[in-house]
């Protein structure tokens, strides 16, 4: 089911659609940067996390992002 993570960069809050399975304790999201189509799939990479501790916070491991699997063959869906 969709949920929205906020964090805030440089004293800017930004806003970023995350998904999960209804139980799960992990999410995913799918994300854009300046590395997005130069040195990356320009569709953007993914990320899965662990869901939010006792007050809300989450941990966001970007060194963990991947490349879906459709960018190394076209079988992939």
């Amino acid at each position: 089911s969709p949920a929205h993570l906020a964090l805030w960069i440089d004293g800017e809050r930004h806003t970023l659609d995350v998904t999960g399975e209804p139980g799960s304790d992990r999410y995913m999201m799918v994300f854009a940067d300046a590395t997005s189509g130069n040195g990356t799939y320009g569709g953007g990479r993914y990320l899965w996390f662990d869901a939010p501790d006792e007050e809300g916070r989450v941990v966001l491991d970007f060194n963990l992002a991947y490349n879906p699997p459709c960018v190394w063959t076209g079988y992939a869906t």
